[in-house]
């Protein structure tokens, strides 16, 4: 009810947001930079949940952000309840996955999490079953984490973490689980190398060996492998690998002209194996004996234990897929954008059936907005309907019409845009549309959304989801449309169809939507979880001025006279302009303008220089609050309009200035006869007990609320307007 002067931090959100979202849904470069330090960032806070998500960027402590401009951006967005969501698509971060049990839950304190989570960003390590064996019952040793060698000292958080593995009474993984970290991976034919350790299956045994023929080109899934086994040593294998002498699968010798020393060549045991059989050995490279002083020979090392290199062995793994390659193409999303019941969508179907035969379509499309009265939102009665006549020019038939109900910010261009997407969504593929309509403003939204390259003109448009569908739409089903201009109401028959099925459909049609999850871009922004088809400059627009109206609202100074039904009766639109006077953005500047404005803002919010303030702030001053003309009772806000007989004289003054201008109006009632009817209104007498006492909850609007420029709803009712 103030100035309502906007935060600077509103302004940021409003710029920062709407330039972070679009350059995340463009598909340049600047799309893969934003990409590339959002994945920095995703990589520096090491969590196993998205940073776009509000409550983990808000839980991440500012050192940890190191001064990102795009975490200072996400954090504010977070503040006001707004998150970004991926879509299909699913390719602008990647987060750690595939484990069961992230450490963080598993320890249960986010205290320790923060002290240790640099060291375990820099392991690699996020799931608990990173750190346990191939049947997720015991622990592995530090060194074979991952399948690499680890250098260093055991970290703590390792012991840690251990030891409440192993003091957990319950049993965290059923029997027949498979750690989901398996470190024996498929061999990629591209990337074999020589002397590279792998584990092949010969005859039902499992062998460990080099490489040592890279496969030729002809027979890519064939190689020669030098076999190795477990040093033994006190009867037990250890991890030490040496070369395995006297194999009965050897099948080969060395190629003539090998440097090796001619023992060596009939000693050497070398298989050949089938590579599709075959796969990686997590070893490490030659390392000398740090404990046995009498063989200081370098040899490969097992970073696995046998058990768990059978179990991983025997497991089937799939290879890693494209997420490129995903069904992600628009011709497949399309057929899921639009979400509807299930008779309205054997309604499309039916349609989609009777049109798929004609590659020329004459198209008329209206769209209807009714029951706005100023209102925003269709909860608060705003009704849309859209109308769609589709006429096939190759056979003269019946023309096919389809009508439905949408939602969203009310407006008279998205029903004309929701008209012309399902309008697409009939047509068959690769088919030819002409789209009749009388909506300028739909034809210019779509012609800028489709030829703006880079996105620079389309960030201010609303209804980008509709615009977005269409686009999808017109790109999946290989559509050439047109768009048309008709005047409306020009006794085009058609047209004149679509308008009454527009109208319809607001009141009757079944409701469409659109799943954005499906729409060809990156991300998209949602609100308490809700996804919102409007431009986010609107939306912190529209939502300052909510928290501008709950801040004042729920103050104690507006809550004690402001009870449920002075708010009902009370024109808040009406009374805003009647405080105000004029618009603060006026360039025109007037100090009797800004004084009453002043004058009024002070009344409502009960902070006029009366008596009753002025003992409050100093009674040391002010040694009593009783008004000093009557000498009788508490002058507070309201008290210098109600002392003596001034309320009286200003109720007649007003009712007789309401008869005044009801007689310049053409009223044909007598002046006498209004003043005596508004005499009789409640709104016009003066309650005397709320004076004494105080407002309660049982209250109703009077003359005392008039003092303070409210305006009574019932001004606008239909009999004080002939009156």
């Amino acid at each position: 009810m103030g100035y309502e002067v906007f935060n600077i931090l509103d302004r940021q959100l409003q710029l920062h947001t709407r330039e972070l979202i679009n350059r995340m849904n463009r598909s340049d470069l600047v799309s893969d930079t934003t990409r590339i330090r959002l994945q920095q960032l995703q990589n520096n806070i090491w969590e196993p949940e998205t940073i776009l998500k509000a409550q983990i960027i808000q839980n991440i402590g500012r050192k940890r952000k190191k001064l990102n401009l795009t975490a200072d951006i996400l954090n504010l967005m977070a503040t006001v309840n707004i998150s970004l969501e991926y879509t299909f698509i699913n390719q602008l971060i990647q987060i750690p996955y595939g484990g069961i049990i992230n450490i963080k839950e598993f320890m249960g304190d986010m205290g320790w999490y923060n002290r240790n989570r640099k060291s375990m960003a820099k392991t690699g390590v996020m799931f608990l079953e990173q750190l346990l064996n191939a049947t997720l019952t015991q622990a592995i040793p530090w060194q074979q984490i991952g399948g690499r060698a680890k250098v260093g000292a055991q970290p703590r958080w390792y012991t840690e973490v251990i030891e409440k593995f192993n003091g957990s009474e319950k049993n965290l993984y059923s029997e027949q689980m498979v750690n989901p970290f398996n470190t024996v991976l498929p061999i990629i034919h591209e990337d074999i190398q020589r002397h590279q350790m792998i584990v092949a299956k010969k005859n039902s045994e499992i062998l460990l060996g080099l490489i040592s023929r890279k496969p030729k080109e002809r027979d890519k899934h064939s190689a020669v492998i030098q076999h190795y086994k477990q040093e033994i040593i006190e009867g037990i294998e250890r991890s030490p690998l040496i070369p395995y002498t006297g194999c009965s699968y050897k099948d080969t010798v060395p190629l003539k002209g090998s440097k090796a020393p001619i023992p060596n060549k009939t000693q050497k045991c070398l298989i050949t194996i089938d590579t599709n059989r075959s796969k990686t050995l997590p070893a490490n490279k030659k390392l000398g004996s740090t404990t046995r002083k009498e063989d200081k020979r370098p040899k490969r090392r097992l970073l696995i234990s046998p058990n768990s290199l059978k179990t991983y062995f025997d497991q089937a793994t799939s290879p890693l897929q494209d997420k490129a390659k995903v069904a992600c193409m628009v011709t497949e999303t399309q057929k899921h954008l639009i979400i509807t019941d299930e008779n309205t969508r054997g309604r499309i179907l039916d349609l989609q059936k009777a049109l798929s035969f004609s590659k020329e379509i004459n198209c008329y499309t209206d769209g209807s907005l009714s029951n706005n009265m100023g209102k925003e939102s269709c909860v608060d009665g705003v009704k849309m309907g859209i109308g769609v006549v589709m006429e096939p020019v190759e056979h003269s038939g019946r023309p096919l019409d389809f009508n439905a109900r949408i939602e969203g910010p009310a407006s008279s261009t998205r029903p004309e845009l929701w008209a012309i997407l399902m309008a697409l969504d009939l047509a068959p593929n690769f088919s030819r549309l002409q789209v009749f309509t009388d909506s300028a403003s739909a034809i210019a939204a779509i012609k800028s959304y489709l030829l703006d390259k880079w996105g620079k003109k389309t960030k201010s448009l609303k209804n980008q989801d509709v615009l977005q569908a269409i686009k999808d739409k017109c790109n999946g089903k290989q559509i050439q449309f047109t768009l048309f201009k008709v005047t409306a109401h020009s006794g085009i028959v058609l047209n004149e169809r679509a308008d009454k099925l527009a109208k319809t459909g607001a009141n009757k049609g079944a409701l469409l939507r659109i799943n954005p999850y499906f729409l060809q871009r990156n991300i998209n922004y949602t609100w308490a979880n809700n996804s919102l088809d409007i431009n986010i400059k609107d939306f912190g627009k529209r939502e300052r001025k909510v928290n501008w109206h709950v801040q004042w609202r729920t103050q104690y100074r507006v809550v004690k006279w402001c009870n449920k039904h002075i708010s009902k009766d009370t024109d808040w639109k009406m009374t805003l302009k009647l405080i105000h006077g004029t618009k603060m953005s006026s360039g025109f500047t007037d100090d009797r303008d800004r004084k009453r404005r002043t004058f009024n803002l002070k009344i409502l919010n009960d902070e006029l220089p009366v008596m009753r303030n002025l003992h409050m702030r100093k009674p040391e001053v002010y040694k009593t609050d009783t008004c000093v003309i009557c000498k009788q009772t508490k002058e507070d806000t309201l008290h210098p309009f109600e002392c003596g007989q001034y309320n009286r004289i200003l109720r007649d003054k007003i009712i007789e200035q309401i008869a005044r201008i009801g007689k310049n109006q053409g009223s044909k009632f007598a002046k006498a006869e209004i003043v005596k009817n508004f005499r009789k209104e409640n709104f016009m007498k003066i309650d005397v007990g709320r004076q004494l006492r105080g407002t309660i909850e049982s209250d109703r609007f009077s003359f005392i609320d008039i003092h303070q420029e409210l305006n009574i709803n019932v001004l606008v009712r239909p009999k004080y307007t002939d009156l």
